[in-house]
């Protein structure tokens, strides 16, 4: 049967198209006749001539289908150029006998074969309007072509010559100028350029959808394929007539997603290389736009969002790898889509993510309406990774706010019944209450934090309220108070006569002191303000290096986050591994697998890298294990009881899916703030009351004062009208701050209401006496009236 069918294909083929020589005698060759018949009647026809038997001159062998090029010489056929460029180069040939016609030997003959005058850009639109069959064997050759495996892996892998087969077993490279020249010069053929990048369109997704064919490859293979196709589909979107594009980008995703599934595809995609930050960029940027497409469409609850993140999830891994290498990467915010956060609801996504599994990243053959953006964090930016991590700690707290009400009635039955011992007593109290309400001395900040964190162990994802006793103080906390809270505490807490952190003498930055004598559960304070911080929105001014925040999302660190914290020491195991010649590295540098630590009171003690290490020398050989143990014992071992500490506090208060979000830079970003002051932004955003606008000249005077302080005192006045110096996430311009007309001309200093964002300014009568005011004001600023 299988015969008979590539028998009839043969006669359709010699009818329709023709045997590709210009002397053919055979009356039923399009070749000899210089005419084809229709499809339909050549199907009828071809039955019959295989039922004769009739003699048949389009041959099976392997010399393939053909392409005539027909009076070249002193001309420029677009057909001419276009063979001569990849992917067709790749499989077209001359023939050895006849030098205008171009065969390819490793396609069947049967398919494709066709015969074709020289064509131009005006011939090629005529054909087509006509509906020739030469123009549809054209377009079935560019089908073919870009469906083929060979043709793409030829045609657009990058490098050639002695090293090309060493090159693409180790890494996969991509010609990106020779894709661009394909598609440019298919691009630039006027009214039929839609059609031909159709075919294209149609030939890769024929080839995404041939499993055994993909299957055939071999993981590096598989992803230079990957990339290949991904590239040419972004010119094609960048063109922005292929019909066929949204079922490449589906057919494109669900190839990402197998080689997420297969871990060795996954290394190999990591390994893409001899591509620049630019074409990354526009690949990223193309894959964006199909999804604002399909939001667009109003098929955003579809699985093609989920598919184009998939593919982004790749590129992101790339990226990653870059920067894990020392080489340029994009940055973060690059892979963010704004479009889509715009529609998207977050507590539904945390909805839908919970019933999910909170799974992150591909997920094989998930149903559509278990999607979630929250699986690829690299599609959310910080801000909105904050408003997660304050939609999941008011969930967990009006959980605790529901528990404590029940706990009021059962408290007042209790009462009723018997009198409960004192420590109950405060206990039941506690858990009454719908807040996490520390009662705190000014004189007393660390320990009566302590002793208050202790007694509200199981209340800690409650909304937090600082309430000042002993001082007199009114403060009423509606957010300034606890801002000057923790603004206090941490200023203590890293004080280095409290020794549980220390400050390298050639870095700036603080890490936790494994010599300190003060107890171990001061970290885990630590850690729990931090939590607390986080979840009810307040940054903190820390100095630590990027290696905690990456310790606390669980990566590993070695030399490169070592060279923040210790630089000289960094610098010298740098120049350690960089020695030149191995040979001499035992000699020059005289290290063993041992060193020295000083402990408090200068006491040096020696320890082992590894067993013995007093007796192994380093050499070229182990160097590089020498330099790994090094950095771990400083940055790991020598503070593991110090760190867990910290870290289970932390976890304590807002350890969940949605910490690991974040990036250890994003994580610092949303604890620490951003570390951009920029005023004018502060400025544009403030509004006033009380008779003021902002063209009153007291206004007036006061930006120009404080446009014109010093960034120390730019921080107080901040500190000053916020109750904190440190600034949002996005910056300044998304703060509130309403400045009120107090009055007329007075010796009056500016007061804050720091919880509303208010100030209330006198209309003072000069510039100089609004500055000498205001300046009083800052320098005896700390405490809280009625705020």
């Amino acid at each position: 049967m299988e015969n008979l069918c590539t028998q009839i294909r043969l006669y359709r083929t010699q009818l329709t198209q023709g045997c590709g020589e210009s002397r053919c005698t055979n009356p039923f060759c399009a070749s000899a006749r210089g005419s084809s018949i229709p499809a339909g009647p050549a199907s009828v026809l071809a039955f019959q001539l295989v039922r004769e038997k009739a003699v048949s001159c389009v041959s099976k062998s392997t010399r393939g289908p053909a392409l005539v090029l027909k009076d070249v010489k002193g001309t420029e056929s677009f057909l001419h150029k276009i063979l001569q460029t990849s992917p067709f180069s790749a499989l077209y040939h001359f023939d050895p006998d006849r030098h205008d016609i171009l065969r390819a030997p490793h396609m069947k003959a049967s398919d494709h074969a066709a015969v074709m005058t020289e064509l131009s850009v005006t011939q090629l639109d005529a054909m087509a309007r006509e509906g020739s069959t030469d123009y549809d064997a054209f377009t079935s050759h560019i089908r073919a072509t870009f469906s083929s495996t060979q043709a793409l892996l030829s045609g657009y892998s990058y490098g050639s010559g002695v090293d090309q087969k060493q090159s693409r077993d180790e890494c996969v490279r991509v010609d990106v100028d020779a894709i661009r020249q394909t598609i440019t010069l298919l691009g630039s053929t006027g009214l039929v350029a839609g059609r031909l990048l159709n075919s294209v369109g149609e030939g890769l997704t024929s080839l995404l959808q041939n499993r055994l064919c993909w299957a055939n490859q071999g993981p590096h293979k598989r992803a230079q394929l990957f990339f290949i196709v991904l590239g040419i589909s972004r010119l094609l979107h960048e063109r922005g007539n292929c019909n066929a594009l949204p079922l490449l980008w589906r057919r494109l995703g669900h190839r990402a997603q197998q080689l997420h599934a297969d871990k060795e595809g996954k290394l190999a995609v990591a390994s893409l290389q001899k591509c620049d930050l630019t074409w990354i960029g526009t690949l990223v940027s193309a894959i964006h736009s199909e999804i604002e497409r399909i939001i667009l469409s109003g098929h955003h609850r579809s699985d093609s969002v989920s598919l184009c993140a998939s593919i982004l999830e790749l590129l992101y891994a790339v990226n990653l790898n870059q920067r894990a290498q020392g080489s340029p990467s994009l940055p973060a915010a690059t892979f963010c889509n704004h479009f889509l956060l715009a529609h998207s609801d977050l507590k539904r996504e945390y909805r839908t993510w919970k019933r999910g599994g909170f799974r992150s990243g591909t997920v094989m053959s998930q149903p559509a309406d278990l999607f979630s953006i929250l699986q690829f964090p690299f599609l959310i930016d910080p801000n909105a990774k904050a408003r997660m991590l304050r939609i999941d700690a008011v969930l967990q707290m009006s959980r605790m706010i529901q528990d404590a009400v029940v706990h009021q009635a059962w408290i007042a039955q209790a009462k009723r019944l018997s009198a409960a011992k004192e420590g109950d007593s405060t206990a039941l109290e506690h858990a009454a209450s719908p807040y996490l309400v520390l009662e705190i001395r000014r004189d007393f900040l660390i320990e009566d934090s302590l002793r208050q964190v202790a007694l509200n162990v199981k209340n800690l994802k409650k909304p937090l309220k600082i309430k000042y006793v002993g001082s007199g103080e009114e403060g009423l906390d509606l957010g300034g108070v606890q801002k000057e809270f923790f603004q206090l505490i941490i200023s203590q807490i890293f004080d280095p006569f409290k020794g549980l952190f220390v400050q390298h003498e050639t870095g700036h930055m603080m890490w936790l002191n494994s010599e300190t004598i003060e107890e171990v559960c001061e970290f885990e304070l630590v850690g729990i303000l931090l939590g607390l911080a986080l979840y009810n929105s307040v940054q903190l001014d820390l100095k630590f290096p990027p290696a905690l925040y990456r310790k606390l999302l669980g990566e590993t660190v070695g030399l490169a986050d070592l060279s923040h914290w210790m630089p000289e020491v960094a610098k010298g195991l740098t120049q350690l591994l960089e020695f030149p010649d191995p040979s001499r590295v035992e000699d020059v540098f005289g290290l063993t697998f041992q060193i020295d630590r000083v402990l408090l009171g200068g006491e040096v003690v020696h320890v082992d890298l590894l067993p013995g290490g007093a007796e192994i020398l380093v050499t070229g050989d182990n160097r590089k294990e020498y330099v790994e143990l090094y950095a771990s014992f400083i940055l790991n071992e020598s503070v593991a009881a110090q760190f867990e500490a910290l870290s289970r506090g932390l976890h304590a208060v807002c350890g969940g899916p949605c910490l690991k979000l974040f990036t250890p830079e994003e994580l610092e970003l949303v604890i620490c703030g951003s570390p951009q002051f920029d005023f004018t932004e502060l400025q544009s955003v403030t509004t006033y009351d009380g008779g003021y606008t902002a063209q009153s000249p007291c206004i007036q005077w006061l930006w120009d004062v404080v446009l014109h302080w010093n960034l120390l005192k730019q921080k107080q006045f901040l500190h000053y009208v916020t109750g904190s110096d440190r600034v949002p996430i996005m910056g300044l311009k998304t703060m509130t701050l309403v400045i009120q007309r107090n009055g007329g001309d007075s010796d009056r200093l500016p007061t804050a209401l720091t919880c509303f964002g208010r100030l209330l300014l006198p209309e003072y009568s000069t510039k100089e006496k609004l500055q000498q005011r205001l300046a009083l004001a800052l320098e005896h600023g700390a405490g809280f009236g009625l705020a």
